[in-house]
């Protein structure tokens, strides 16, 4: 679910407030403690009511590696969880000041990644979209922005909703039956969070459906795209890989949504 309130932050050195961003986690002021596989849980309420949530975190980094074809990473991941909204914004102003924070955020430096979110309504789908990223940026050295977003846009749901259950899903379908589907070339040249708005993270969101439930050739396409990143390789774009593959991709896009009610 595209919120402007959300935000993912990768940067080469994070020194606001002259502190490591790793070494909140470590402070007085988080008397809960929790470790889900590599990720490292640390917040100001008591998590016990969201046992079934956290639990989760753990089999998302199964199911990314897996549908992704990504070798494991062991990284840990450390996750911030506040009760409220006034106490997040508090403590990211505090150690983040040059950032403008939004409800949920991933931060990359030079160690290792950080979410940061607040008990709210959409506190599952946060958790997930942020986690997507922080597992992704674990295990590979970069990831192109427009799939960033598509993938955590898909994996912010749980399992059994991603296929059929974004909100997402009716207006893609409504768009290729009145008009061609997005180039994914113009997705791809999009180089700043600024210029992602809700359009932009439904079509990523398209793509990467399209090639997570559509022909399995796209799939492979997507697969050996990521395994070229993991190996330190520059790939060719996925439109140019996708487009030698099915010379009427568009319409192998449009027929893929076109299929369900």
């Amino acid at each position: 679910m595209y919120e402007v309130t959300r935000c993912k932050i990768i940067v080469a050195l994070l020194l606001f407030a002259g502190l490591n961003c790793t070494a909140p986690g470590q402070s007085a002021e988080w008397p809960f403690h929790e470790r889900q596989g590599v990720f490292h849980l640390h917040a100001d309420f008591d998590l016990d009511r969201y046992a079934i949530l956290l639990r989760t975190l753990a089999n998302l980094q199964v199911e990314v590696h897996r549908q992704l074809a990504l070798n494991r990473s062991a990284e840990q991941i450390d996750v911030y969880l506040f009760s409220d909204e006034e106490a997040y914004q508090a403590y990211m102003h505090r150690y983040f000041p040059h950032i403008r924070p939004r409800r949920a955020m991933f931060v990359k430096a030079n160690s290792p990644g950080n979410v940061f979110a607040y008990d709210s309504a959409e506190f599952g789908v946060d958790l997930r979209h942020e986690s997507t990223h922080a597992v992704l940026h674990a295990a590979l050295p970069y990831v192109p922005l427009w799939l960033d977003e598509g993938l955590a846009e898909y994996y912010e749901l749980t399992d059994d909703q991603r296929e059929r259950g974004h909100e997402h899903l009716k207006s893609v379908r409504r768009s290729v039956f009145w008009k061609r589907p997005r180039a994914l070339i113009e997705l791809e040249t999009i180089n700043s969070l600024e210029k992602m708005g809700r359009t932009e993270y439904r079509d990523s969101w398209a793509w990467v459906h399209f090639m997570l439930h559509g022909p399995q050739d796209a799939k492979r396409e997507l697969t050996d795209y990521l395994a070229e990143i993991s190996r330190g390789k520059q790939p060719k774009p996925l439109s140019t890989r996708l487009a030698e593959r099915y010379s009427n991709l568009d319409e192998e896009f449009a027929a893929h949504f076109k299929k369900f009610d």
